[in-house]
């Protein structure tokens, strides 16, 4: 999917728009070529490979670098479908949900917070290289 929306991918997908849609998607090919992009969707479509391939292909991204940041989110989102899907099998007694919900929640925490406080640094720096221009100036 990805070769082939590499090369046929775009006037196909604009024959399918109108103009209003037309506009806003240069800006999410644009941003999906973004490593930063990419990771977020697969972190948001990592049940949907064939569409996060389609989308990778419209942009610029290189191959290497969607398969380095394709193949790691999957398996993680594989084996928690994976883990989920197990507690409904032929066994009533799994106690994978009472183990993995918790993991996930907890570890979706930490990075929420990982990401929290490092934009909160970054608007810190910003603020004070702020400040010091301004005293500098006067």
């Amino acid at each position: 999917a990805f070769f082939i929306s590499r090369r046929w991918g775009r006037p196909v997908v604009y024959k399918l728009l109108s103009d209003k849609e037309e506009s806003l998607l240069p800006k999410i090919i644009e941003y999906a070529g973004t490593t930063r992009g990419m990771f977020h969707l697969c972190c948001t479509f990592f049940g949907f490979s064939e569409l996060i391939a389609y989308g990778a292909g419209l942009s610029t991204i290189r191959y290497p670098k969607f398969i380095a940041i394709l193949m790691p989110l999957s398996m993680v989102g594989a084996s928690i479908l994976i883990g989920i899907g197990s507690t409904f099998g032929a066994r009533g007694d799994s106690m994978t949900p009472f183990i993995l919900v918790p993991l996930v929640m907890l570890g979706g925490g930490l990075i929420g917070f990982y990401f929290f406080v490092k934009k909160e640094k970054k608007k810190a720096l910003l603020d004070n290289k702020g400040e010091t221009s301004v005293q500098a100036k006067s």
